[in-house]
């Protein structure tokens, strides 16, 4: 016989169906890589491969062409005009995206996060602004203004008269070590060009910090262990206050590219067009099977 289970009800009305019109919506910076990165790729990717440059270079030089040869030098030709005039259409990745904020913002659907390394994140974001200001002998509060664009929405860590500085919380020594300039503008370029577009400030960093973790988590920590050598190296694992504070804040200035914008912009419109069409196939699904 199954148990009798009770849920905890909700304290909140987030989980309400609410169609929203999304004709003006704006999207997160920390989803925009997932939403947008496979399009600039595709984008700016060359009309035509290595191999098929030099191919066109070679069929272009000649004076007579054979019937397949023309045919295949109009193909390259296409192409080329095909990059100068692009059709905007939705990569897969872009409609998954879609698909994902749709969910959460109509049916209030979305993942919870379980990962030890974004809840520590979130947490302990104020121990990390501490850090940074401990270090470089500052006052700078962590700023709380959601910021907002006709298209973009953003709420940098901090932000300064010259430049924006986003905090990220590593989860161990391991990680913060590991850490490269190039790791940190691939995993977190679109996220940061975003909160150039709303800062309008092109001097941009990431802050990777190492604060101890809060006794709390640390005693949960040592409940796993089983012996007390286990306890004592997950206490070490975990408080890093015998590290020098320098030694645990590692500062990444991250380049920006000249990026389309128009182009970008033209490309949210085409996701909020499809955001739109999500809630007429909402509206409009239902079975249509005759048993």
């Amino acid at each position: 016989m199954l148990k009798n289970y009770s849920h905890t009800p909700p304290t909140t009305t987030v989980g309400d169906i609410k169609l929203v019109d999304f004709s003006d919506f704006k999207f997160r910076a920390s989803s925009f890589d997932t939403l947008i990165s496979a399009f600039i790729n595709e984008f700016k990717a060359p009309a035509l491969t290595e191999a098929q440059t030099t191919k066109f270079d070679y069929l272009a030089g000649k004076d007579k062409l054979t019937d397949l040869q023309t045919k295949e030098l109009q193909g390259f030709i296409k192409k080329i005009e095909a990059k100068d005039n692009p059709i905007i259409e939705l990569t897969q990745g872009t409609i998954s995206e879609l698909h994902a904020i749709w969910n959460k913002e109509s049916l209030g659907i979305y993942p919870i996060l379980k990962s030890k390394a974004v809840r520590r994140g979130i947490l302990q974001e104020q121990e990390s602004v501490e850090l940074v200001n401990s270090v470089f002998g500052i006052e700078m509060a962590k700023n709380t203004e959601r910021l907002n664009s006709n298209y973009l929405t953003g709420e940098p860590d901090l932000i300064t008269d010259k430049s924006v500085i986003d905090i990220k919380t590593c989860e161990s020594w391991e990680t913060f070590t590991k850490q490269t300039l190039d790791s940190n503008t691939r995993d977190y370029y679109w996220q940061l060009w975003v909160y150039s577009q709303l800062t309008k400030k092109n001097a941009i960093y990431i802050a990777r910090t190492l604060p101890s973790y809060d006794d709390e988590l640390i005693t949960y920590e040592q409940t796993k262990a089983i012996t007390q050598k286990e306890i004592d190296q997950t206490y070490f694992n975990h408080n890093f206050d015998r590290i020098p504070e320098n030694k645990r804040v590692r500062v990444f200035k991250i380049q920006l590219n000249d990026e389309p914008v128009e182009i970008i912009y033209q490309y949210l419109d085409k996701c909020r067009e499809y955001l739109n069409n999500l809630n007429t196939w909402y509206l409009n699904m239902q079975p249509k099977v005759n048993f």
